[in-house]
């Protein structure tokens, strides 16, 4: 099932009713680790989400439900650590480390 954001969500005074009628929801499919799929799951993430929600917490819920299988696995455990802001940028660094190699992509794509 796609994970949907809607960017005005997180508009304080917008009622949930006036920001889904607003602005359209987004649909980001979950990302199971397909290195073929890792370029748009992760411009997809950071314009839809990373660049409309300041706090740590909300980006990394979204991160962790948009994550499945191998994905998922790359970043289990690191919702434990209170420090939001670091448990987030470390998630992104084992994805990119794991899933973001342009040599593998290329590997896959031939």
């Amino acid at each position: 099932m796609p994970h949907v954001v809607s960017p005005c969500n997180n508009m304080p005074g917008y009622s949930r009713y006036a920001a889904q009628h607003m602005t359209p929801a987004v649909v980001i499919e979950k990302f199971d680790g397909n290195v073929l799929r890792f370029p748009e799951f992760n411009r997809k993430f950071f314009k839809f989400v990373d660049a409309v929600y300041d706090d740590f917490d909300i980006r990394l819920s979204h991160l962790e439900a948009l994550c499945v299988g191998e994905a998922r696995n790359a970043i289990e455990g690191l919702s434990a650590n209170p420090d939001r802001k670091y448990a987030y940028e470390m998630a992104w660094r084992r994805l990119e480390d794991r899933f973001g190699d342009p040599t593998a992509l290329i590997r896959k794509v031939k």
